[in-house]
């Protein structure tokens, strides 16, 4: 991998860190914080993909600044030229963005992204800052400011470094610090120059109390507050070709820290060796936003912990509800099974017992075997013989049917006791969510479907018994079973066929009652093992909804060790995920070649 490819790679692999972050705000939809957050990510996101399109392009540097501060007059010193841009006494001077460039290639990557008609480029060669391109933005204080918030919003979208200018007169102005706060927040501080313009205004003796009292201002603010920001006290006028000094506003001393400066600059360099300083930024940025996340989700880490245990508690309490009621219900289930057993035993059976088999498919959709062979009423044979005969042309469907019904029950009725636990206990929970940063949507939690802790129950019930009739019939058709039962029926058949062949050969024929004693065994045979097949099948019955119920108090427990089976509605999963979150942890990521994995197949 070559060096061009191993900076794409790094900045691959903190994008897809940033999407990472971002899946995770997605997951907490009920946390308030998490809204505000999304919307950093996606000002976040699009500088990053700024930035990737221009990995290797050179520095953008934007001079911002409020109203009469200089920014225009300190552009036109760095350019060498005193009329690069427009500078004057009217406000705001600067309505575009004034965009020098040494050639036209520079200028079409910001041509590709912003307005051209706010967008004023100005081709022009700077000797001492040939790697460089320079932006003079809208102000950031004048009563334009809130028409031109967009495009400055742009302009700092694509830059690389930030000159900060500010009047040496009032530089602790509240208004211009906090107006670019929030994107100071995203450039490291090695991209961030302050400026205290017009500092030969302010007398040599007191310039040093300025400045201290200024840095120490600036580093008192959360978003300002880096190491050591670099600082240059600068007479912008004082640079120009022609100062134009009017009487009386010469340099009151001999500071001027523009020289120091313009090196500074010029040490950025750009191509390759900037685009390391992008990854750095991209890093920057990703991390930034994960310690904004860790710090807003341990603001209640401490009360979200018990409110986690709390509802892990409630949890486990509705899963009891609902096992009782499952256990209370586990015989009824019983008719239902009765015929999609037969249905599946029927369909691997074969020979004399699977004919049966395959009869009692029918006959069991209204009636058991059993119940039709040893009842003494004869009208109740009859009727259940009429209505077993009119399913016979539809048991496919009706099998379908009893498939979609198995487990339901009486859903609604089975989970009252759940629902009443939960209305009980829900509000007070709810409340405290609330104050803990979460949406008052919460106490709309009317039903215990909106946590879906019901539905992975019953969920987890119908699946149990599904495979319980797989199973079942997997065991009931094995070829040693089949073999056993159909052998002596066969073996009958076979032995009375060959006597039955051998007398026709001979012309010679048994007498009548060999033949009905013959096809009385057969009978019979065939009657004892359909009956041994009978109670197996019954026996398996029986055993399938406490087997499928041992298996649902398992996956009930499952569920809420897990937080409602990973549901993303779930409550609980959203107060693991904050505290996850409080803690500074990320699920999902594994490594770097990971992450590139994950962003290609992401696309």
């Amino acid at each position: 991998m070559n060096e061009q490819e191993s900076v794409a790679c790094a900045f691959d692999n903190e994008r897809v860190e940033l999407n990472l972050l971002a899946d995770e705000l997605q997951r907490v939809p009920h946390w308030l914080p998490a809204t505000g957050l999304l919307l950093s990510f996606k000002r976040v996101q699009k500088i990053l993909d700024d930035l990737y399109l221009r990995l290797e392009s050179k520095p953008v540097i934007a001079v911002v600044g409020p109203t009469g501060s200089g920014k225009s007059t300190l552009v036109n010193a760095l350019t060498g030229r005193d009329d690069t841009v427009e500078t004057g006494t009217q406000r705001p001077t600067t309505r575009k963005i004034s965009a020098i460039v040494q050639s036209t290639l520079d200028a079409q990557q910001l041509l590709d992204r912003l307005n051209h008609s706010e967008l004023q480029v100005v081709l022009q060669a700077t000797p001492q800052l040939r790697s460089v391109i320079l932006l003079d933005t809208p102000d950031t204080d004048s009563m334009e400011c809130a028409q031109h918030r967009p495009l400055l919003e742009s302009a700092l979208g694509l830059s690389d470094v930030l000159i900060c200018v500010f009047d040496a007169y009032n530089p602790k102005r509240s208004d211009n610090i906090r107006a670019l706060a929030e994107w100071v927040a995203l450039f490291p501080g090695d991209n961030i120059f302050l400026v205290l313009n017009r500092c030969d205004r302010i007398q040599g003796n007191q310039l040093n109390q300025v400045v201290s009292e200024f840095q120490s201002h600036i580093a008192e603010i959360k978003a300002w507050g880096r190491d050591s920001l670099p600082l240059f006290c600068v007479s912008a006028r004082d640079s120009l070709q022609r100062p134009e000094w009017t009487e009386g506003e010469k340099p009151l001393h001999s500071r001027n820290d523009f020289a120091e400066l313009v090196a500074a600059l010029g040490e950025l360099g750009g191509g390759t060796f900037f685009a390391d300083q992008r990854v750095a930024r991209a890093r920057d940025l990703r991390s930034e936003l994960h310690a904004r996340i860790r710090e807003r989700a341990q603001e209640h880490s401490e009360e979200l912990q018990v409110l986690g245990q709390e509802l892990k508690a409630l949890e486990n309490e509705i899963a009891g509800c609902w096992i009782e009621m499952l256990f209370n219900r586990s015989g009824a289930e019983a008719n239902i099974l009765q015929p999609l057993l037969w249905g599946a035993v029927a369909k691997r059976w074969w020979g004399p017992v699977g004919l049966s088999a395959a009869f009692f498919r029918r006959v069991a959709v209204f009636a058991t075997p059993f119940s039709l062979l040893r009842s003494f009423n004869p009208v109740k044979v009859i009727s259940a013989l009429i209505r077993s005969l009119r399913s016979l042309a539809g048991a496919e469907r009706i099998e379908r049917e009893l498939q979609a019904a198995l487990g339901s029950g009486n859903f609604e009725h089975g989970s009252l006791d759940a629902r009443i636990v939960f209305q009980q206990e829900w509000p007070a929970i709810a409340e405290r969510l609330i104050q803990a940063g979460f949406n008052p949507a919460v106490r709309e939690i009317a039903t215990l479907n909106d946590l879906s802790i019901l539905e992975v129950y019953h969920q987890s019930w119908q699946d149990a018994l599904h495979r319980g009739v797989e199973r079942a019939a997997e065991r009931l058709s094995g070829m040693a079973l089949q073999l056993l039962l159909n052998a002596p029926v066969l073996a009958a058949m076979i032995c009375s066929g060959y006597y039955l062949i051998r007398d026709f050969i001979r012309q010679s024929f048994l007498p009548l009652n060999f033949h009905l004693h013959v096809l009385s065994l057969i009978l019979l045979l065939w009657l004892l093992s359909a009956w041994l097949l009978q109670y197996l099948v019954q026996r398996s019955i029986k055993r399938i909804p406490f087997d499928a119920l041992e298996g649902a108090k398992q996956r009930a427990s499952d569920a809420v060790g897990r937080g409602a089976a990973h549901d993303q509605a779930s409550l609980r999963a959203e107060v693991d995920r904050v505290l996850r979150l409080a803690g500074g942890n990320l699920t999902g990521y594994r490594g770097a070649d990971r992450a590139a994995q994950v962003w290609k197949s992401d696309g």
